[in-house]
């Protein structure tokens, strides 16, 4: 599985212009919030959403326009419950090393790493809860 197109919601509608792409069957959604919703509105009838984090923290509010005309399904989807808990240890395993593999490959690429000692926590949990970030935020011990 790839992407054809990787954009953000400010871009997503001309970006998928531009690259002269038919409507996608299927979003992936990690962050929820106005951009869950931005992705959703530019799905084919009948496309599905399906979310898998809740990186903004912020409520996921499918436009009710889409669910009604556009027959949009949202599902959920949870890797370590319900899915996990179906498949059984080797989909799991197998999944986990499909994911490692393009890590390798470098098709996809981890988050920057800023590091905050255990004396700065507030600092680090401000950092972690910032709305716009480049980096994910990693507590370490304090020097001695």
């Amino acid at each position: 599985m790839g992407a054809d197109l990787v954009t953000t919601e400010d871009k997503l509608k001309a970006d998928l212009a531009a690259a002269g792409l038919a409507a996608p069957k299927l979003a992936l959604n990690c962050i929820g919030g106005s951009q869950a919703a931005a992705i959703a509105k530019v799905l084919a009838p009948g496309g599905f959403h399906v979310t898998y984090g809740a990186m903004s923290m912020q409520p996921l509010v499918p436009p009710v326009p889409l669910l009604i005309f556009r027959d949009i399904t949202f599902k959920g989807f949870w890797i370590t419950g319900g899915w996990a808990k179906r498949a059984g240890p080797d989909a799991q395993r197998a999944l986990l090393d499909r994911v490692a593999d393009h890590y390798k490959k470098g098709h996809i690429t981890p988050p920057e790493i800023k590091e905050f000692p255990l004396s700065r926590y507030l600092e680090a949990l401000e950092a972690a809860q910032a709305q716009k970030k480049t980096y994910k935020a990693v507590l370490v011990p304090d020097k001695l």
